[in-house]
């Protein structure tokens, strides 16, 4: 006996497939809240459910992946901290590492402009522009070298 034909378009395979049923039970009024964050996110409660799934994973690798440091805060320092966070949506966390991340980068461009006067300096003077001291080296101080903006930044501090 011949083996029956099947009806309609073939099965895709697994991995052309757009997406997989979850079935699962939740306690009290998860629904409701879901339903709520979902309207709010303008999604539905399908793709908010996988929404927070998918989070709840990259917080976990960013834990993982992440230095943990325990720092005490004076309470002003913690309530700019926390009005900065707030001002920006974002958590203390990600508010104290770009604030660090910040501060690294001027130390960074400090010395760049640093180095870039100096090079300027030994240019100049190669080519007779700039007088210099019996050692060879130009008559500069290190306030002359630096830069007005990073000057002015500093005195803000």
């Amino acid at each position: 006996m011949a083996a029956k034909k099947r009806i309609g378009r073939p099965p895709k395979a697994k991995e052309d497939r757009k997406a997989v049923n979850f079935t699962f039970r939740s306690w009290g009024q998860m629904r409701e809240r879901l339903q709520t964050a979902a309207i709010a996110a303008g999604r539905s409660v399908s793709e908010e459910i996988e929404f927070r799934l998918e989070k709840s994973f990259w917080q976990e690798e960013t834990e993982r992946d992440t230095a943990k440091l325990q720092v005490a805060l004076s309470e002003r320092l913690r309530s700019d901290l926390e009005q900065a966070a707030k001002h920006h949506d974002w958590s203390m966390n990600t508010e104290i590492v770009s604030r660090l991340d910040s501060s690294f980068q001027r130390e960074v461009q400090k010395e760049m402009i640093r180095l870039a006067a100096l090079a300027a300096i030994a240019e100049a003077s190669k080519l007779g522009i700039l007088p210099q001291q019996a050692s060879g080296k130009p008559q500069l101080s290190n306030e002359e070298l630096s830069h007005p903006s990073a000057d002015k930044e500093e005195k803000s501090k």
